[in-house]
């Protein structure tokens, strides 16, 4: 993951094999100095140019509590991998029973009663 200055940086790079691009060079050798410089910041070899636009660290929330798993974006209400809820600043935070168990518990009720 980028922070926003090598982000910036990196994106820049992505300008230029841009217009590499429409001048008729190849993909691959258009976006070399992006993919490159992705691999100078982060020590991994990545070969799909769409990819370095997701891998922004500002794009996503913090760690969850209960998980750690990044939240999908900064404004995210609950956790897309456990359900856990996110509180708001300075809110009392009550834990509730994930949605899942609710939705399961529900399933098993009506299988209960349709028995």
């Amino acid at each position: 993951m980028l922070d926003e200055s090598e982000f910036e940086q990196m994106l820049i790079e992505l300008m230029f094999g841009h217009d590499a691009m429409e001048r008729g060079q190849p993909e691959a050798e258009a976006y070399r100095s992006a993919l490159d410089i992705y691999e100078e910041f982060t020590g991994l070899r990545e070969t799909n140019i769409r990819a370095l636009y997701h891998h922004r660290i500002a794009m996503y929330g913090p760690p969850c509590e209960r998980c750690g798993k990044p939240l999908r974006t900064p404004a995210a209400r609950f956790c897309a991998a456990c359900w856990h809820p996110v509180r708001e600043p300075g809110q009392k935070f009550v834990d509730r029973v994930s949605p899942r168990v609710w939705i399961t518990f529900h399933a098993m009720q009506g299988r209960k009663r349709g028995a």
